[in-house]
């Protein structure tokens, strides 16, 4: 759609989609975005993550109104988004898992958000599954009680008017440009899981706030694009949860998350058929992981 006055006056969008075998996912999320597409100027990067079977040129071939990035290595959620922002040229990014499906233009009340309000570094959308129910989006910092807490009370309640929080999924978030600059992107050295969390914290850190829209909805099928029973998943959260706690946790959480580990997965090396990933896990509490 061909921008008019309007729109030029307006923030340019930069939405970056991430793929990893899942092409048939990413061709769907961007099928959405095109039948309800934004009313204001915006770009569509796809950054493919060393698929396998062609997934890459298929996606060029297919897409070829959409830049589509294709890395030799996959190393990892946010080092393949910080490639696709490398490449941006918009005032806002918006991230968006390619598991996931909009039902309106999702991108205009974001971005209209964010020009309102100065101080806002990053917003988010409310999250539902496919079956329409609501689906947990964001949360306060992880620790050992805020993640305790979470456990216990499972999913909450929409809350109705816009608001703050700690922290947002990178399933859905935009960010100005600007302050993901400064904070210096995504870490990449998680490989995935907690990576949001962290840039989120180290937005909030540099004086901008997180927010949230909870009438702005988008689908997301949820983990769709990886096989949610594989033990490397297990793995690389265990992983990223303790690089977290290194990073920004005090001494009596890291020591308690550690502890609380190595006996959880010392009962599942005695009693569970999965050895080889309970040894896996309780050598990374012998690492150093900041």
């Amino acid at each position: 759609m061909p921008a008019t006055p309007d729109m030029e006056r307006k923030a340019k969008v930069s939405i970056i989609i991430v793929n990893y075998e899942g092409a048939r996912y990413t061709l769907d999320c961007i099928h959405s975005l095109k039948h309800h597409p934004p009313a204001r100027p915006h770009e569509i990067i796809i950054v493919d993550n060393n698929s396998s079977q062609g997934e890459a040129q298929m996606l060029k071939a297919t897409l070829a109104d959409c830049r589509v990035v294709a890395l030799e290595e996959n190393r990892g959620f946010g080092s393949a988004n910080n490639a696709g922002a490398s490449r941006a040229s918009g005032d806002l990014l918006l991230f968006l898992n390619n598991d996931t499906l909009v039902h309106s233009d999702v991108v205009t009340p974001l971005a209209q958000y964010v020009e309102e309000h100065p101080a806002c570094g990053a917003v988010g959308p409310a999250l539902q599954y496919e079956d329409g129910s609501f689906q947990l989006s964001y949360g306060a910092f992880p620790s050992l009680f805020n993640e305790w807490k979470a456990k216990r009370s499972g999913s909450r309640g929409e809350s109705p008017a816009p608001h703050t929080i700690d922290w947002v999924t990178g399933a859905a978030i935009m960010v100005r440009t600007s302050v993901f600059r400064q904070v210096g992107g995504f870490d990449e050295n998680y490989f995935m899981y907690f990576e949001d969390a962290d840039l989120c914290l180290r937005i909030s850190r540099s004086g901008f706030t997180i927010d949230r829209l909870p009438e702005v909805v988008l689908t997301h099928l949820g983990g769709r694009s990886y096989d949610e029973k594989n033990t490397r998943i297990r793995y690389e959260y265990r992983k990223s949860q303790l690089r977290f706690y290194a990073k920004f946790r005090p001494l009596p959480d890291r020591a308690g998350l550690r502890l609380y580990l190595f006996f959880k997965y010392i009962v599942r090396l005695i009693l569970a058929p999965h050895k080889m990933e309970s040894t896996r896990i309780i050598g990374l509490l012998f690492r150093r992981h900041s």
